[in-house]
């Protein structure tokens, strides 16, 4: 059974422009998108802060 990574990040959605920020510490990336939901948008900054994660 899988275990749910610890979120270290926080999610900035907006569901005008369909993108979204992910805010760590001092640091903010910004995904393009278009994301159609949060959960969509959470999903891909999960991706991306794991693989960032496995760069360092």
């Amino acid at each position: 059974m899988r275990s749910k990574a610890k979120t270290n990040f926080n999610l900035i959605f907006d569901p005008i422009s369909k993108s979204a920020l992910i805010h760590t510490g001092d640091r903010v990336i910004w995904l393009a998108g278009p994301f159609a939901t949060y959960r969509d948008a959470m999903s891909a900054a999960a991706r991306s802060m794991t693989s960032s994660a496995t760069k360092r």
